[in-house]
């Protein structure tokens, strides 16, 4: 009995539980990817209707009075 009767008198040690916690799920998500914006087209430089304004001219056999009608019919054509 002296089995029995040391059973009863040992104490009982704690256990320690160990608890795993989950991992929080992190998704990464890349930015949105910006529109591409629409190609801004520079204005012709001064230079660019003047060449063009001139071949218009030469193109109508080189008539006198009509230098600003060749300016804007060039401006136009280069703004299209």
């Amino acid at each position: 009995m002296a089995n029995s009767s040391n059973k009863k008198n040992e104490t009982k040690k704690p256990v320690a539980k160990i608890v795993v916690a989950a991992k929080p799920v992190i998704s990464v998500v890349p930015p949105p990817k910006p529109e591409p914006a629409a190609p801004v087209k520079a204005e012709p430089t001064h230079d660019a209707i003047a060449r063009r304004a001139f071949e218009i001219w030469c193109g109508e056999g080189y008539p006198h009075g009509r230098a600003a009608e060749n300016w804007l019919q060039a401006e136009r054509e280069l703004r299209a």
